[in-house]
């Protein structure tokens, strides 16, 4: 439960060192954040879950970003054959991170429930980018705001939903992968037994 607490916690502020929108602060806060969760959270197999988040949360914003959905004063631009595209601000990329690194612990109660990835998708995610507009005046949601805030849920939902079969599959891997190695230490066992028996 204090691990719960502590990494929870954590990342709480690491929201609020993010949304002021400085880049050198949110990465201050994304390694101090990460350095702990190496130390104390995490888990086997965990790498993959948070990788495949990160990812996954650069190119939902990435879309956001260049269909208008989202816009970011900070947005790094860049050109490709003549044509600029933007990529998400480097703080916005140190929440990711940072939600990544709950999905195994504080947030892992979500995969026991896809309602609870749809009513969380539909109300803490837009309250979130609402409260990250009124502590951060470098980004804002395009017009209308509502049909914009129902697309980003829209999106989250998705991306969470995916997520959660990512994990469950991951489980049962995992759990295969243990039984196999059960069997084959009893058959191990059982053959030794028998060597044993035969001396």
């Amino acid at each position: 439960m204090a691990k719960t607490i502590l990494n929870a916690l954590l990342f709480q502020c690491l929201w609020f060192s993010a949304v002021q929108a400085n880049d050198l602060i949110a990465v201050i806060a994304v390694v101090i954040f990460a350095v702990i969760h190496c130390i104390w959270f995490l888990k086997a197999g965990e790498l993959m879950l948070i990788s495949t988040t990160v990812i996954a949360g650069f190119f939902l914003e990435t879309l956001a970003v260049n269909s208008g959905l989202l816009l970011f004063a900070n947005a790094i631009n860049f050109t490709v054959i003549g044509q600029t595209f933007q990529l998400p601000p480097i703080w916005l990329m140190t929440l990711w991170i940072g939600f990544a690194f709950t999905l195994g612990h504080s947030l892992s109660w979500l995969f026991n429930s896809r309602l609870a990835i749809t009513v969380l998708s539909f109300t803490a995610v837009p309250f979130s980018y609402f409260a990250g507009f009124s502590f951060s005046s470098s980004e804002s949601l395009s017009s209308p705001w509502y049909l914009g805030y129902l697309l980003e849920a829209a999106l989250w939902c998705c991306l969470l939903q995916a997520l959660a079969s990512l994990h469950l599959l991951q489980d049962s891997t995992s759990d295969l992968t243990d039984d196999k190695k059960s069997l084959l230490a009893s058959a191990n066992d059982k053959r030794d037994i028998h060597k044993a028996s035969s001396i």
